[in-house]
């Protein structure tokens, strides 16, 4: 270890919903990235989509530490985040696929 302790411990929870009820306005007609709401308190939703296959969901602080990631063998999914364990700041979340950087948006844990 290098004495600091590691990243916090944070839950991903697949969530099944509708995604006709959710707004599309952020989604593109092939990849998109949602956070809502934002800024979150206890829990964010993540809903992305990718033109096809596994793709990576990763959480940075703003000095580039990686806190948490996950990846996702499908190429769409909506992912509820607990954000007990983070500290209040503005993250920044990003999707990534085949190492490429898809899409990024701010996180703002209140």
């Amino acid at each position: 270890g290098n004495g600091i302790g590691g990243p916090p411990t944070i839950q991903f929870t697949p969530l099944l919903i509708n995604a006709c009820n959710l707004g599309t306005e952020d989604f593109d007609k092939n990849s998109g990235l949602l956070l809502y709401p934002n800024p979150a308190h206890d829990r964010v939703n993540i809903r992305f989509e990718t033109p096809q296959g596994e793709s990576q969901v990763e959480i940075y602080d703003l000095t580039g530490r990686l806190i948490s990631s996950f990846i996702n063998k499908d190429n769409q999914g909506v992912y509820e985040l607990d954000l007990a364990p983070m500290a209040t700041g503005v993250y920044v979340v990003v999707l990534r696929q085949g190492g490429a950087i898809i899409m990024q948006r701010k996180l703002q844990v209140l």
